[in-house]
Order: structure tokens, then sequence, then C-alpha cells
């Protein structure tokens, strides 16, 4: 039996940042009237996980930066941040090499100099332009989104620059996007989920598409892998791609009402 379903969105649910399909979410409606718990998990801050969801959603268990941050019915329950200090080492030096980025306080944002598409993108889909460093920084840091990942060797002369494996934070890299984010460490999806929201991993499934949805699909009992991202040896159930999830998951009501 299942009980709990967590998702991520982007490349699971969601493709190119659109709101999640009509389809998919009238299945999840299904899933709750069953009385399913429904949990979604994203890289992406509460601020822009929001806009890809309906309004009715919302106040669902919501976990934004990678397990940095929870929300329940819409307030903010959890919040993980990064030292302010090594913050703005790492803005420093990536506005020393031009690189694009964003980093995200508990509400607000800023973003680099060096322009990016994602920055319009989130400018379009919040109608913000952003806030000012000190203000984020008064906020508190929840992540740094480093949106041009050229190469190893880039990663590897930030990793010595800024002594990062002294530091505690992560590294996520999203291969698809090209793009990678830095969250405090020891924060991440499975463990904000599974300690706050108390699943029962053996009647829980998941579904994730990239690197950081690892820790969750090799855990949960039904773990359903979208696209061709991660390479597993544990037993799980391919989705060929976003369009696909729509199926297994009315196969996973089907189950439910059959019992």
């Amino acid at each position: 039996m299942i009980k709990n379903v967590i998702f991520d969105i982007d490349g699971t649910i969601s493709t190119n940042g659109n709101p999640v399909s009509e389809n998919i979410c009238l299945i999840i409606d299904k899933l709750k009237d069953c009385g399913v718990n429904i949990c979604f998990a994203s890289a992406r801050p509460y601020r822009d996980i929001i806009p890809l969801l309906p309004v009715k959603f919302h106040k669902l268990p919501i976990v934004g930066c990678n397990g940095g941050m929870l929300y329940i019915d819409g307030m903010l329950i959890k919040a993980s941040l990064i030292n302010t200090s090594f913050v703005n080492r790492v803005v420093s030096l990536l506005d020393e090499i031009r690189l694009p980025y964003l980093v995200d306080g508990t509400n607000s944002y800023f973003i680099s100099e060096r322009s990016h598409p994602f920055h319009d993108y989130v400018k379009l889909s919040l109608g913000s332009v952003g806030e000012n460093k000190e203000l984020v920084y008064k906020e508190g840091v929840t992540k740094i989104l480093i949106l041009d990942y050229a190469s190893n060797d880039l990663l590897e002369m930030i990793h010595e620059q800024l002594d990062i494996n002294c530091q505690n934070i992560n590294i996520n890299i999203h291969s698809t996007d090209s793009i990678f984010d830095i969250t405090p460490a020891n924060v991440n999806k499975f463990d904000t989920i599974v300690g706050s929201l108390h699943y029962d991993i053996k009647y829980t499934a998941a579904f994730g598409n990239d690197h950081n949805d690892m820790k969750i699909l090799e855990n949960v009992a039904y773990p359903f892998i979208v696209g061709d991202n991660l390479q597993v040896a544990f037993k799980h159930t391919k989705v060929n791609n976003v369009d696909s999830t729509e199926t297994h998951l009315e196969n996973i009501f089907k189950g439910l009402i059959c019992q």
C-alpha cells in the first residue's frame, strides 16, 4: 500500500519551468482523496515553486532548496542557512570570474550583474526584479545558484579558491541544466521529509529525475526515476519522460482503489 507520494518538480512533473499539467494535478487530487499524503520537494525555493502549482496545492508540505526550507500550510516551518561571510566570499569570486548567479534568501533574492536567461525567467514568473544584497543577507541565505557550470575545471577552481571542503556546505550539480547550487551541509530532501513529516518509507513512493533526488529514491519502497539522468543499481520503475509520469500516477491510483 502507498500512503505517501513525494514529487520532485522540474523534469519530473514539470517541463521547462512550466506549471504542472492539469491532468497530473487531477490525478494528485484523486490520490489525496484516497488519503495519500502528498509532498513536493524541489531545488527551487518556495517562492519559485508555487507558480508551478495550482493554488489548491500551496498549503501541502513543500520542501525547497534541496531540503533547506519546509513549508506547511503556506507557513515557513524550517530554514537552513549558509554562513553570511562565506556567501560574501562566494559572491566576490563569482563577480571576479564573471559567472552569473542568483542568491536566495528566505523570502527575497539578488542576482549577478552578469545576466543570464534564468534571471529573466525568475523576474517574469515572480513579477519581481530582486532585492539588494544587504536585505537578503539580513534575511539569511538559503542557496547560491551558479548558472553557468561549464566544466569540472571550473568546479575544481571554485573548490580550491573557497576551500570548499572546510565549509559547512553541500554542492549539488544539476547536469541537465548545466548549473550547480550551494546549500547548507547535512541538508537534503530526504532527511527533511522523513525527519519533519515522519513518512514511513515502507509505504512511500517518490518521483525524481536528478542527483538531488537520489537519497529519496534509494530509500523509499517505490522509486520512480524520470528520464535518463540517473543510472542506478537499485530496483526502480523507469519513467520515460514527464508526460509518462501521468500514466504511472494513474496506475498508483487504480492500485489504491482496488485494495
